[in-house]
């Protein structure tokens, strides 16, 4: 997703450079991306370091993405957003991760959906 970002410029590729994409990785993603290398093949060059610190991509156990997606739902509460949307790439097992997403984690967001949201 970050690659396909950075090619296609959009918000996660405004985001990723405001972490300060080094030039280098740009380019090489860049220039892949022309040469007709896949968005696999190009994954490799961004870092999960750079990923986390965007704070656009929620991933890991569900205890990490439970984490990870209270603190953006408790930022966002004064802002009114209420939407949380799920993209892909999931998995590695798609159907793993749909399921671990509807058994594990949306019922416990749906525990503590009183403090994400403005009253």
């Amino acid at each position: 997703m970050a690659v396909n970002g950075l090619i296609g410029g959009h918000l996660l590729r405004q985001r990723l450079i405001e972490l300060q994409v080094p030039a280098a990785t740009l380019s090489a993603i860049r220039e892949g991306h022309r040469q007709g290398k896949t968005i696999e093949n190009l994954d490799p060059l961004i870092s999960d370091r750079m990923i986390e610190d965007s704070g656009i991509v929620v991933a890991g156990t569900p205890a990490e993405c439970l984490a990870q997606l209270d603190e953006v739902l408790r930022l966002a509460k004064p802002y009114r957003f209420d939407i949380v949307d799920m993209a892909s790439p999931l998995g590695p097992d798609w159907a793993e991760a749909i399921d671990i997403i509807c058994q594990d984690i949306l019922p416990e967001l749906q525990r503590h959906s009183r403090d994400y949201v403005e009253n």
